[in-house]
C-alpha cells in the first residue's frame, strides 16, 4: 500500500508539471512533428500501414513512412478518440512516458535500499528533466521507446534479483518486439537483455540449459512478433529492411545533403562541439537544438556530472587499494554467496547499456542518419540517472544527501524556469 501510494503521488506530479507542456510547444518548434503527425493520422485514419506509394506521395513529410510504425501506438489511440485533434495526439507521449515513474521507482527502491531520498530522487529527477518532459508533450516515438526501454530494464532486474524465468523471458520478448517495431534508438537494450541474462544464470547457478531455453522464448517471441515488418519492409522499398536508406534518401533530397556521406568515429569522438551538443539536448535544448537555455545552467548540470564520475572513479580506486574488489571476486567464486553481487551487476549492466546507447550515436552521426541528440539517450535514461546520483551517494556521508537534495531542486527549478523561457517567447503556445 506505501509503494501503491508513492507512486500515485508521484504520478500526479507527473501529469501536473507536464500538462501544460502540452499547450506551449508550437507544431514547427516540436522536432519533425509534422512527419510524426503524417504517420499518426495515416495509421488511425487507414487503419493499415503505409506502402511505398504513400510514402513517396506524402513527399519530405512522409519521411518516417519506411521507419518502424509501433512507436505511435499510444498517439493512434489518442487521435482515434480526439478525431485527429492535436492535443489528444500528445497525449499519447504523455501516457507513455508516464510508465516510466513507477519504473523508476522500483529501480530506485532496488538500488538504494539504505537511502529513502535517493530511492525517491530517481522518479523524482525523471519527473523533472526538462528535456524529458519536453519530449512527453509532443507527438514522436521517442516517448513510447524510452517508455518502453525502463519496462525492459525492470523486467531485466528482476530477472538478475530472482533468476531466469519464462514467464519473465516471455514478457521479455513481448517488450523487445515492441521496442524492435518503435524507434531503432532503443536498440542497445538487445545487449543488455543478453548481458542481464547470461548475469543472472550464473548469479543463481543456473544450468546452461535454462539460460538456452529462456534466451530461445526470448529470441523466438521477438523475432516472431516483430520480424515480419522487416521482411514487408523489404519488399516494398527495394530490400531495404530497416527503412533507413529510403528515409535518408528522402531527407538527402530535401534538404539538398550529401547522398553518400561517411565520416570516422574519431573524428566526432573528439570533437568538443559534438559532445556539448549531446549534454545540452539532453538536459534541455529545445526546439531544433534553437533554444538554449542560460549557459550556467548547463555549466551546473556538468558539474553535477563531473563530481559524480570523478567520485565513483575515486571510491573505485579506494576499493581496489583496500582489497574489496578482491573480496568481491572470492565471492564470485563461491556459488553459494554470488547473490550478494546482484546490485554490483545491476550497476554494470546500467553502465554496459550506457556505452552501448553513446556507441550507437557515434555510428548514426557517422552515417548522418541523425545528429547527436540527447533524447535519443532516453531509452537509457532510467540508467543515467541511476549512475549520476550513485555517484552522488558515494560523497563523504555529510554532503551525499545535501548533493542528492540540491540536484533534485535544481532540477525542478529549472524546468520551470524553462516553461517560463519558453512561454515569453513570441509565437509560442499552440493555437
Amino acid at each position: 500500500m506505501e509503494a501503491r501510494a508513492r507512486i500515485l503521488v508521484l504520478l500526479i506530479v507527473y501529469f501536473l508539471v507536464r500538462i501544460p507542456w502540452l499547450f506551449l510547444v508550437p507544431t514547427n518548434q516540436a522536432p519533425d512533428e509534422d512527419a510524426h503527425l503524417w504517420m499518426i493520422r495515416f495509421l488511425s485514419e487507414h487503419l493499415c500501414l503505409p506502402d511505398a506509394a504513400s510514402v513517396a506521395a506524402g513527399g519530405a513529410t512522409a519521411v518516417y513512412g519506411s521507419y518502424p510504425p509501433f512507436g505511435y501506438v499510444f498517439h493512434v489511440l489518442g487521435a482515434m478518440l480526439g478525431h485527429g485533434n492535436l492535443v489528444y495526439i500528445r497525449c499519447g507521449s504523455l501516457l507513455a512516458g508516464s510508465l516510466m515513474i513507477p519504473c523508476a521507482d522500483y529501480i530506485g527502491q532496488t538500488l538504494f535500499k539504505s537511502s529513502r531520498l535517493l530511492a525517491l530522487a530517481l522518479p523524482l529527477m525523471l519527473i523533472f528533466h526538462p528535456q524529458l518532459i519536453f519530449v512527453d508533450a509532443y507527438a514522436n516515438c521517442d516517448s513510447t521507446t524510452a517508455a518502453l526501454g525502463s519496462v525492459i530494464l525492470v523486467l531485466l532486474v528482476k530477472t538478475m534479483r530472482h533468476g531466469l524465468s519464462p514467464k519473465r523471458s516471455l514478457l521479455l520478448g513481448l517488450a523487445l518486439a515492441w521496442l524492435a517495431l518503435s524507434k531503432y534508438s532503443g536498440y542497445s537494450m538487445f545487449p543488455m537483455a543478453a548481458c542481464a541474462m547470461i548475469l543472472a544464470c550464473w548469479l543463481h547457478g543456473s544450468r546452461l540449459l535454462n539460460l538456452a531455453v529462456n534466451g530461445l522464448i526470448v529470441a523466438l517471441t521477438t523475432c516472431t512478433l516483430s520480424g515480419w515488418w522487416f521482411l514487408r519492409n523489404a519488399a516494398i522499398f527495394d530490400g531495404d529492411y530497416l527503412g533507413t536508406k529510403t528515409m535518408y534518401r528522402t531527407w538527402a533530397l530535401t534538404y539538398k545533403r550529401e547522398l553518400d556521406f561517411h565520416k570516422s568515429a574519431s573524428s566526432f569522438l573528439q570533437n568538443h562541439r559534438w559532445w556539448r551538443t549531446i549534454i545540452y539536448s539532453y538536459w534541455g535544448y529545445f526546439g531544433y537544438l534553437t533554444v538554449e537555455m542560460a549557459r550556467p545552467v548547463y555549466l551546473a548540470y556538468q558539474t553535477i556530472m563531473s563530481v559524480s564520475a570523478v567520485t565513483a572513479i575515486v571510491q573505485w580506486g579506494r576499493a581496489a587499494k583496500s582489497g574489496r574488489l578482491s573480496s568481491a571476486l572470492a565471492l564470485a567464486k563461491n556459488k553459494d554467496e554470488r547473490l550478494e553481487l546482484v546490485v554490483p551487476a545491476i550497476w554494470t549492466t546500467l553502465a554496459l547499456s550506457l556505452l552501448i546507447n553513446l556507441g550507437a550515436m557515434v555510428y548514426a552521426s557517422m552515417a548522418n542518419y541523425g545528429l547527436a541528440q540527447g533524447r535519443y539517450l532516453f531509452p537509457n535514461e532510467i540508467a543515467i540517472m541511476a549512475l549520476i546520483l550513485g555517484g552522488l551517494s558515494l560523497l563523504p556521508a555529510s554532503l551525499s544527501k545535501k548533493a542528492v537534495l540540491a540536484t533534485i531542486i535544481f532540477t525542478a527549478v529549472t524546468s520551470l524556469y524553462a516553461f517560463l523561457q519558453l512561454q515569453a517567447i513570441p509565437g509560442y503556445g499552440i493555437k
